[in-house]
């Protein structure tokens, strides 16, 4: 995921506070490990602590284009409200740049381009941007795949699995 990242933002993702991190549950790299077929199947870029719990913050399918995250990089350009915890350095900036460079050429790919296309064939609505005004909450992003809808962009506090 991170192999097109200039050296700069790799070297500030690794040393600064640049991902937004709200969420309720997570893996933990100790549950991580524990679990042979998780082991076998992804493998861990990136962890991220919340003072107490090292959790699985980026992983990649060893063979797969399936990827995991557990932070926010769409936060960083995007969402300004006066909330702690969302960066908006120009690294931070960056850093969601090239992660959302990443996934449309990932899209591009034949394999996952036809998937894409044939859900868009099922429900041409989705993914649909829906604005809410709640307390933590500024956007969340539904996707209608399959016909179920679902949020893929919740803010709350971080407990680990």
């Amino acid at each position: 995921m991170f192999r097109n990242f200039p050296d700069d933002v790799l070297h500030a993702l690794a040393t600064e506070p640049l991902t937004s991190n709200f969420h309720v549950w997570s893996l933990s790299m100790q549950n991580f490990t524990n679990n042979e077929k998780l082991r076998n199947f992804y493998n861990v870029l990136t962890t991220n602590t919340d003072g107490e719990v090292e959790f699985i913050s980026t992983m990649e399918a060893y063979k797969y284009p399936i990827y995991g995250m557990q932070w926010h990089p769409e936060k960083n350009p995007f969402e300004w409200k006066d909330s702690p915890g969302i960066p908006h350095s120009p690294s931070a900036v960056r850093a969601a740049y090239y992660m959302a460079d990443f996934f449309i050429n990932e899209e591009r790919l034949p394999v996952v381009g036809e998937v894409m296309q044939l859900t868009l064939m099922k429900d041409p609505g989705a993914p649909l941007p829906v604005q809410i005004h709640t307390e933590g909450i500024q956007i969340i992003y539904m996707e209608a795949a399959y016909g179920v809808p679902y949020p893929l962009s919740v803010d709350k506090t971080h407990k680990s699995l």
